[in-house]
């Protein structure tokens, strides 16, 4: 009995889609509102700010600059905080 549930459980998960964040595109520009769509960024984009003693509002997040360094989890970095930050479009940085 218990190896049936536990093969019906295991059936079930293995089914189950799973969700998983984008990271960013290597080498593009991205405005911190198009990161949020994109991935699970808010950590990073939290960090990032932080560790370029920018003060944390709905604002810096959205409107802040960073560029896509890439790797395993998508690192990003800081550049600025644009007055109003651009979507440039699948496949290409945004712009400030």
């Amino acid at each position: 009995m218990v190896n049936i549930v536990s093969l019906s459980l295991a059936t079930i998960a293995a089914m189950a889609p799973i969700a998983m964040a984008a990271n960013c595109q290597s080498q593009l520009y991205y405005c911190g509102y198009n990161l949020l769509k994109h991935g699970d960024y808010l950590d990073q984009i939290l960090e990032a700010l932080d560790d370029n003693h920018v003060a944390i509002s709905g604002n810096s997040i959205k409107e802040s600059y960073f560029f896509c360094t890439g790797g395993a989890n998508g690192e990003i970095e800081y550049l600025r905080t644009c007055e109003a930050c651009a979507d440039g479009g699948e496949n290409n940085s945004d712009t400030c």
